[in-house]
């Protein structure tokens, strides 16, 4: 076992896909000579367990114990998920759980997480939440997170050469940044439906119209500071003072609090139950998310003035594919979680239509092509937590010379 420890992560990756692939085109063509998946799989996840708990007991020292502790929690789990912890094979008599209130039965992991959002929602929705208005500001934190990227990876080239220059043109960059979140924010606040009740300018009321003003000059100032810093007005420099440590803790300190202010009010929000109420919040909306915006872009400036981005992405990656060089087990741990929350997600929640665009004239599986993949795919996570028990060292071998052979 040794050997396989020693293969590269792309060779270890390419295995557990072969596995999958070779698994899946094996068992499909021939439903009466293999046993069904969903009937196999238990037996499968029992061998699996039997073989990491063994493989887990021979590792040899405390240290590499906890290393691999883990692989055999998570096949475990699997395993109970898969037998219905007990409900779904002949081996043991054990009863499903039953709620009667909800007239349901639990049987394993996921169905108690699918009961459970639904019940969520029973819930939230005898309270009045407010779900599109939670989604949009779904919208807004991932937009958030894409435009901090657009940023750094903007700002990356700024991190070489002199020192106080790049400072400036990072800053610089920074509140081009800042402007265009403002004008996303103003185009966001016009773009709600207009007040015809106390309109004064094209359809606007003085509230939408100072907020609008508001947002636009506080997004244009840092940029119009800059480009003065160096005229005869002669004003004090906005990148030398972010440099400060005082300065820029406190900074930090403020934009951190905005943002926890802004997160609390995403989870209130939707809460707020008079229409009057709601529509208030909703002419504030783009205020408090352009708010969000600026402390999140302040925050990802004060990190690269520090140099937090200049490390090169493969530099950074690194230490990840060290680590899967060293523990490869985790490579068939992630590929059969991604295998087992996969077949799930596509198929049990019928994500992706297989049956309707798999159509072959004559072939058994026709019409069940989901159910059929879902099963499967659950199946080869049992193999693969399998074969990462065969990479754990034993008693006579470290993790050097399987990392140094590389």
């Amino acid at each position: 076992m040794r050997k396989l420890r020693q293969l590269s992560p792309l060779t270890h990756v390419g295995i557990a896909l072969g596995i999958s692939v070779f698994i899946y085109a094996l068992f499909t063509p021939f439903p009466r000579v293999l046993p069904h998946p969903e009937d196999f799989s238990p037996t499968v996840y029992l061998v699996a367990f039997i073989v990491t708990l063994l493989s887990l007991l021979l590792v040899g020292t405390w240290r590499n114990f906890r290393r691999y502790l883990p692989v055999l929690l998570l096949c475990t789990l699997a395993f109970l998920d898969e037998i219905g912890y007990g409900t779904e094979v002949d081996w043991v008599n054990i009863q499903p759980l039953t709620i009667e209130r909800y007239n349901v039965q639990i049987k394993d992991l996921h169905n108690l997480i699918g009961l459970g959002g639904e019940l969520l929602q029973i819930e939230l929705e005898a309270r009045r939440w407010n779900g599109p208005l939670f989604e949009q500001f779904g919208l807004l934190a991932a937009g958030l997170v894409l435009f901090g990227l657009a940023f750094v990876g903007a700002g990356r080239p700024y991190g070489n050469g002199d020192q106080s220059t790049q400072v400036h043109k990072l800053t610089k960059l920074a509140a081009g940044f800042w402007l265009a979140a403002g004008l996303g924010a103003s185009a966001w606040l016009f773009a709600l439906p207009g007040d015809p009740k106390n309109a004064i300018l094209f359809g606007y009321s003085l509230e939408r119209l100072a907020m609008a003003a508001l947002i636009l000059v506080g997004s244009t100032v840092p940029l119009v500071w800059l480009g003065l810093e160096k005229s005869w007005l002669k004003l004090p420099s906005v990148s030398e003072r972010l440099t400060v440590d005082r300065i820029s803790k406190i900074l930090r300190l403020g934009a951190l609090l905005v943002l926890a202010g802004f997160i609390f009010y995403v989870f209130w929000a939707p809460f707020v139950r008079p229409p009057d109420q709601r529509a208030i919040l909703e002419r504030i909306n783009p205020l408090l998310g352009w708010l969000a915006a600026e402390a999140w872009l302040l925050i990802l400036l004060l990190a690269a003035l520090k140099g937090k981005f200049n490390p090169p992405l493969r530099a950074a990656l690194q230490p990840v594919g060290r680590f899967f060089r060293v523990h490869p087990a985790y490579i068939y741990t992630l590929i059969a979680i991604g295998l087992i929350l996969g077949a799930q997600i596509f198929f049990d929640k019928a994500t992706l239509p297989l049956d309707d665009w798999l159509v072959i004239p004559g072939f058994w599986l026709n019409g069940n092509w989901e159910l059929w993949t879902e099963e499967t795919w659950e199946m080869t996570a049992g193999f693969l937590f399998l074969v990462a028990s065969l990479t754990f060292p034993r008693k006579a071998e470290s993790d050097k010379p399987a990392s140094q052979s590389n």
